[in-house]
């Protein structure tokens, strides 16, 4: 749609005086989101007066709001949503996951990250994929897995800050990417394929070279998801 048609739909909905809450366009299917004057089509938000798009993410979402709340020697605990997202393929017979070795705590986990404003969890699972392992992947291929919070999903980061994590997690196979080859976020330090095998040997032996909130979930890919 073009700006002129942006703004004569937002000038319909302006006149009725909601300031919160939604609806959505029958002819467009544009969601209307009144608290910020605003509609969103195919996935970017447009003003509702001038048609023009507007932009309401942050890339530091979540690091801004730490700085915002920290005061000196208080780092107050934050409730923080995100995915992940498991990549497997098949591989001469026995299946492997895509791992990622975290930069900060030199530790495996599942790749993903935070939501941004504005962003669906598989909008955010999207971008995670492509910034952290450069893969694209249409939505239609994220599959649900699970939700996990709760006690076994607190971090105490190096930096004093307690985030207490909620993840959706998805999954998607490796033959359905598109491999990028665009240089990686400077989180991840190395990508590397683990079969489902290996995985529940170090899970096992070795589980101080996961990260520990990604732990309950790779015992669900083993044990669940893929058993």
């Amino acid at each position: 749609m073009t700006a002129k048609e942006i703004k004569a739909i937002g000038e319909r909905y302006l006149k009725n005086g909601k300031t919160t809450g939604w609806d959505v366009d029958p002819a467009t299917g544009a969601i209307i989101v009144y608290a910020i004057s605003g509609i969103c089509f195919e996935g970017q938000y447009y003003s509702m007066r001038t048609g023009e798009p507007i932009s309401i993410s942050k890339e530091n979402y979540i690091k801004d709001i730490r700085g915002n709340m920290r005061k000196p020697h208080r780092h107050d605990p934050l409730q923080a949503t995100g995915t992940g997202i498991i990549v497997y393929r098949s591989n001469k017979c026995q299946l492997e996951f895509l791992l990622q070795l975290r930069s900060d705590v030199n530790q495996y986990g599942l790749l993903g990250g935070g939501l941004e404003l504005g962003d669906t969890y598989l909008q955010c699972a999207v971008k995670e994929l492509m910034q952290e392992a450069a893969l694209l992947v249409k939505e239609k291929e994220l599959k649900l897995k699970d939700v996990y919070a709760g006690p076994r999903h607190v971090t105490k980061y190096a930096s004093g800050d307690l985030v207490f994590h909620t993840v959706i997690v998805y999954a998607c196979d490796y033959e359905k990417c598109t491999e990028l080859g665009t240089v990686l976020d400077p989180e991840t330090k190395q990508l590397t394929w683990i079969s489902k095998q290996k995985l529940k040997n170090m899970l096992e032996m070795e589980k101080e070279r996961f990260f520990p909130n990604n732990i309950p979930i790779l015992w669900d890919i083993i044990n669940n998801f893929f058993a």
